[in-house]
């Protein structure tokens, strides 16, 4: 669990962003996780794809928020961020390769309904658990 802490901690903004626990990210995902963490996730899950922040945040709110001196996210966006972030840090524990977990993430999956899991993953937390759950069975001997 601690590890889990320090793994999404890190994604979501490095040393910038330190937090003691799991409840510790949730409080700062209600009140708004800086436009910083959105940057380093897609940096991070998608970085050749120009458009997949666009799931994440309209385009003209993304412009809005870069334009506000408080430059936030709102809970609901931080949480689609947070949850990239967890998946992300499950996908680098499976394949311990960026290029692999990307690929894994951007290819559209079976076991998803033929949709990319990172598509998935953003769209709601069950999403979320369910992109888990099929890098889980690849990591214990299921197949992804």
């Amino acid at each position: 669990m601690a590890s889990d802490v320090a793994m999404i901690s890190n994604i979501l903004g490095g040393s910038t962003f330190e937090a003691d626990s799991l409840l510790d990210i949730a409080h700062r995902v209600e009140t708004g996780l800086p436009l910083a963490a959105l940057d380093r996730v897609v940096r991070f899950v998608a970085p050749d794809d120009a458009h997949f922040v666009g799931t994440i945040v309209p385009r003209a709110t993304l412009s809005r928020r870069r334009a506000s001196p408080k430059g936030a996210l709102s809970a609901e966006e931080s949480n689609k961020v947070a949850r990239l972030a967890k998946v992300w840090a499950m996908a680098m524990r499976v394949w311990d390769d960026e290029a692999d977990a990307r690929e894994f993430l951007r290819r559209p999956h079976p076991m998803l309904e033929g949709r990319p899991p990172r598509e998935v993953a953003v769209a709601s937390d069950l999403g979320t658990d369910a992109v888990i759950n099929v890098m889980g069975r690849g990591a214990y001997g299921g197949g992804v």
